[in-house]
């Protein structure tokens, strides 16, 4: 390249051939470090976000369909002991006390699931 220049000038020019071809060697071991890392951990993870989307959506299918459940039971319970409350009006009042702490109960273990499932999607999603 620039060592057919005469003179001093000799010297810088074949300093410069040396780092242009340091500069190749570096870049082409870049080239295969950055394919390396492509291909063991980018791919591989590209494939498994589809398997992990279906997971979630799964996840998420599931606790819906809990969620829905648990709120059926609760109103269920709640109807009823509003039932038994008009009934212990009229004299009646141990069964109707012992429904309500069971109705706060599952109100609470309602409350508790949606958590869960909530901790568990977030687990899953921070790991993408």
């Amino acid at each position: 390249m620039l060592i057919s220049v005469s003179g001093g000038t000799r010297d810088i020019g074949s300093a410069l051939t040396k780092m242009c071809m340091r500069h190749r060697s570096i870049e082409a071991k870049l080239k295969q470090f950055s394919m390396c890392f492509l291909e063991g951990l980018i791919n591989p993870l590209q494939e498994q976000m589809e398997d992990w989307k279906r997971g979630v959506n799964t996840l998420d299918k599931d606790h819906a369909k809990e969620y829905k459940r648990a709120r059926q039971e609760i109103k269920k319970k709640s109807s009823d002991t509003l039932k038994l409350q008009k009934k212990a009006k009229k004299g009646k009042k141990t069964f109707c006390e012992s429904m309500q702490p069971f109705a706060f109960d599952m109100v609470v273990y309602l409350c508790g699931k949606w958590r869960q499932s909530f901790y568990q999607q977030l687990t899953i999603h921070r790991s993408f």
